[in-house]
């Protein structure tokens, strides 16, 4: 039962999409950090030999904070009790991956330690790369540690743009529409994803007639906006027309009997970045889009 799940996890993981790094996360790292010094993971990379000489018998830490000052920027040691910077931090999960092994070895009685002849740094990293994971996860922090590096989960282009752009709209309620879109897409619970594709679903249909009521023809207007280019604008209106069918088809703008339900998440998700970015192109076109 230990590795099982708890009530929360069970229930359905919320996307994870915070960006900045917390006391908590840091201080179960720091916890971590602690409980595999203790365990004689670092001996390998930071010997302490036996005095007489059967073998290593534990770490040293004198030898580990030379090299950690020696290696990392912004390296402190022993580490901060107060979470360092971002960076900061991420230099030191990718360090300690570096440097860990697991011993193994046997009891040396007259001294009362062990002394370790074999080291198995694989299984270390791969105990590691699994806690980091889950302290990730569980602090909802939108990274994922994969071959010894902090890689982040969202997408650099769209997921920061989010954050990095606003909208200058005269219209109140368009401007409403993809605000209320943008918070409940991002919404820690994870629960609010279809309420976040309707209302930029809503969006996108009310962008449509930005030039005129007629909505064919200010549609093509848009596109004659973004590109003179025939074969692009003829790619452009199909792309808007599957979006088109995509939102009446299906139950996102319209709930009849004879609607299909929209219930992956992860279709939903593609989806809001589908509309998103027609709408962010359109928006850019017309000079709508500033940095904050």
């Amino acid at each position: 039962m230990e590795n099982e799940p708890y009530y929360s996890q069970r229930q359905g993981q919320p996307i994870i999409r915070d960006q900045e790094m917390g006391q908590k996360f840091w201080d179960a790292f720091v916890g971590y950090i602690q409980e595999m010094g203790q365990k004689n993971y670092f001996a390998e990379s930071f010997p302490e030999l036996c005095p007489d000489g059967s073998g290593i018998c534990a770490y040293s830490d004198g030898l580990l904070k030379s090299r950690l000052l020696g290696e990392l920027p912004l390296g402190e040691w022993p580490l901060p009790a107060d979470v360092p910077s971002q960076e900061g931090a991420f230099d030191f999960i990718e360090f300690f991956y570096r440097v860990i092994s697991v011993p193994s070895g046997s009891y040396h009685p007259f001294f009362r330690h062990y002394d370790y002849h074999s080291f198995n740094k694989d299984r270390a990293q791969v105990e590691y790369s699994t806690r980091i994971n889950q302290y990730l996860q569980n602090c909802r922090l939108a990274y994922d540690f994969i071959d010894g590096q902090v890689k982040s989960s969202i997408s650099p282009v769209l997921d920061f743009s989010f954050k990095e752009e606003e909208f200058s709209l005269e219209d109140e309620h368009l401007s409403v529409l993809l605000h209320s879109a943008v918070e409940d897409f991002f919404d820690k619970s994870g629960r609010k994803k279809s309420k976040a594709l309707e209302s930029l679903v809503d969006a996108y249909e009310r962008l449509k007639t930005v030039e005129s009521p007629n909505k064919k023809a200010s549609i093509d207007a848009i596109i004659s906006k973004i590109s003179i280019v025939e074969e692009v604008k003829q790619k452009l209106n199909e792309d808007m027309r599957m979006l088109t069918e995509i939102a009446n088809e299906f139950t996102i703008r319209h709930h009849e009997m004879t609607k299909r339900q929209l219930t992956d998440d992860d279709l939903i998700e593609y989806l809001f970045y589908a509309y998103y970015n027609v709408i962010r192109l359109v928006l850019k076109k017309y000079g709508k889009i500033s940095k904050r």
